[in-house]
């Protein structure tokens, strides 16, 4: 798939993004995320302590949306010794 604009800036980043284009691969969401924040149409980004990301989106109405991600906190294996 080619991409005019890199998102991942990290081997972690890039992973992220091809895991999502995996998974949206039948919807408009990920290439309609893509052109909204292209054009400056997301704003007011934020990640919270308990894995939160939130942020404002500026769609075809003319009030803003919020948009909110919830993320389950990444837990490394535990070694029993």
């Amino acid at each position: 798939m080619s991409r005019s604009k890199k998102y991942g800036r990290t081997w972690w980043g890039n992973a992220w993004v091809e895991a999502l284009e995996r998974i949206d691969y039948n919807t408009n969401r990920l290439p309609r995320g893509r052109a909204y924040a292209n054009t400056g149409r997301v704003s007011a980004i934020n990640l919270d302590e308990n894995g939160r990301i939130s942020a404002k989106v500026q769609g075809r109405r003319s009030k803003p949306y919020k948009v909110e991600i919830k993320l389950s906190p990444y837990h490394r294996p535990e070694k029993n010794d």
